[in-house]
């Protein structure tokens, strides 16, 4: 019952994460979406994972969330930089992919 409960979960945070990106025209919006989409997976695994006690999974879980904001603001400040936009369907930024 748990694992039904968190599979379908999953699967409705991927399909409103994917149709949000997919309407989004901004990086910028993009990221905060795919940030926003992480946090509440996190929650809902430590919450899933708290009924087992697995503590180290819970850190491990926390450090790939911190590190994955961490490239994503990265890879935003550098197409900042190298285009001085965000927008995602601009001439500038597919010519620097």
């Amino acid at each position: 019952m748990k694992l039904s409960l968190a599979v379908m979960l999953l699967s409705l945070l991927f399909m409103c994460s994917t149709s949000l990106i997919v309407n989004s025209s901004r990086c910028i919006s993009s990221l905060m979406i795919l940030e926003g989409m992480t946090l509440i997976m996190l929650v809902s695994m430590m919450y899933f994972l708290n009924m087992t006690a697995s503590v180290q999974l819970i850190v491990l879980l926390l450090c790939v969330a911190v590190l994955e904001a961490t490239i994503g603001l990265m890879i935003l400040i550098k197409i900042v930089r190298i285009s001085s936009n965000d927008m995602m369907l601009s001439k500038s930024l597919s010519s620097y992919s």
